[in-house]
């Protein structure tokens, strides 16, 4: 993708809303730097209010000059208030953006990082991450944010306390889970919780259900070299949409958020199954006194295919606003987060898997439960690993959501969802 032409996409669409976008004319403003008491501001989805002031704290500490403003917005009210911050010029000086289409719609208002990181961290700067998490952070070669963390996802979280209760293996397959669903409903406990209002939930569950039932279908399909309506592709929105229909999902999916209706759910030991990524792990840290009532575990989403792969990405890359009057701040910010201090504090809150070259690990103590689910994870990164996460192209994302969510809804078939989805890739 070249810049210059999905520049001019994003300019026009939002100067066709009446909105000045700062940076339409001329692109990212070159590094400013500061000098004396600076004020930087930062926003994000992630990670916890906790987590964060530990970081403020302990940055402000280490860099008395600079005075931090963090704000942390639930991820789909942060997608809103960024794209109208940035389109006002209004925008923080560090943000957080996803890698695939997010990172591609917001590249033309982010500055490139090789001359600033080099400037400020050295030449060798690069060293400090691993090859693959600055290539999911960049684009035509060029590195557009810091990386911290790396998560698989599309995978089931499991109560096996109540699963043992009820006399239930762990299911691989989808009729196994169609049974143990019914079987935990009539014992009174909730199946699956599925937060079905959050598309990008319902779009991490389709993929890795789809990576099973017709394995690399959507890669070629996100890729460009294939088609979202194969036969293959149909079949798997067709299995997704039946886990609202056979009673896997609990009862209100479609309008239960991950954070916190179903997360909740699955904390409080209400729920048996919990579709989440490995960044649940917090769950051991900052829900340590709710989730140690029972056992927890992990495993890879039930399809007729048989067991499925997970997706796996880094979890966010840290950005340097364009048109950022403190870029050289805000660049020691991300960097303090993504592979300095900070991304240990981030790791002891998150248990998050390491980006960087020396694979940091979390330092805090944590259960024998929690030891023993990220070995399964750690596994399954090694050995059941279908390939990167996000949809690279923000329009066939957005349109992929849309698709599943009228799946879960019940108003469009597999057929037609894929028919959608294809339209829009078609679209461009």
């Amino acid at each position: 993708m070249k810049f210059t032409a999905k520049r001019n996409l994003v300019c026009a669409v939002i100067a066709a809303t009446g909105l000045l976008l700062a940076g339409c004319a001329g692109g990212a403003s070159s590094p400013v730097a500061s000098s004396g008491p600076v004020t930087i501001t930062l926003e994000s989805w992630t990670p916890s209010q906790k987590v964060m002031d530990n970081i403020v704290a302990e940055f402000e500490k280490e860099n008395p000059n600079i005075t931090v403003k963090a704000t942390l917005l639930p991820y789909a009210d942060y997608v809103t208030a960024i794209k109208t911050e940035l389109a006002s010029g209004t925008g923080p000086d560090v943000f957080d953006l996803q890698t695939g289409g997010m990172l591609n719609e917001f590249a033309p208002l982010v500055t490139p990082l090789d001359k600033l990181a080099t400037s400020q961290l050295g030449a060798d700067w690069k060293s400090a991450y691993k090859k693959s998490a600055l290539d999911q952070s960049s684009v035509d070669g060029a590195v557009y944010g810091l990386p911290h963390g790396f998560q698989p996802a599309g995978l089931l979280w499991v109560n096996k306390t109540l699963l043992d209760a009820n006399g239930i293996k762990i299911p691989t397959t989808i009729g196994e889970l169609v049974t143990a669903s019914q079987k935990l409903r009539a014992a009174g406990v909730v199946p699956v919780a599925i937060g079905a209002k959050d598309d990008w939930m319902l779009i991490d569950i389709f993929s890795s259900m789809s990576n099973a039932i017709a394995p690399g279908d959507q890669y070629k399909a996100m890729d460009g070299k294939g088609s979202w309506d194969t036969p293959g592709l149909v079949k798997a929105f067709n299995e997704f949409a039946s886990m609202f229909k056979t009673g896997v999902a609990q009862d209100g999916a479609a309008g239960a958020a991950t954070y916190t209706d179903t997360y909740d759910l699955y904390a409080d030991g209400k729920a048996a199954f919990f579709t989440n990524g490995g960044w649940n792990q917090d769950m051991f840290v900052g829900a340590a006194d709710r989730i140690g009532k029972f056992d927890s575990a992990v495993t890879l989403m039930p399809t007729s295919a048989g067991p499925a792969p997970v997706i796996a990405g880094i979890s966010a890359l840290l950005a340097v606003n364009g048109k950022s009057k403190n870029q050289e701040a805000a660049l020691k910010l991300a960097q303090f987060m993504s592979s300095g201090p900070g991304q240990q504090i981030v790791m002891d809150g998150s248990l998050d898997f390491s980006v960087t070259s020396t694979d940091l690990v979390p330092s805090v103590k944590v259960s024998a439960n929690a030891s023993t689910v990220r070995t399964a994870l750690t596994a399954m990164l090694k050995d059941n690993l279908a390939g990167y996460r996000e949809v690279p192209n923000a329009a066939v994302k957005a349109a992929l959501g849309q698709a599943l969510l009228k799946l879960v809804a019940g108003t469009i078939d597999g057929a037609g969802a894929a028919a959608e989805v294809q339209a829009a890739a078609k679209a461009g």
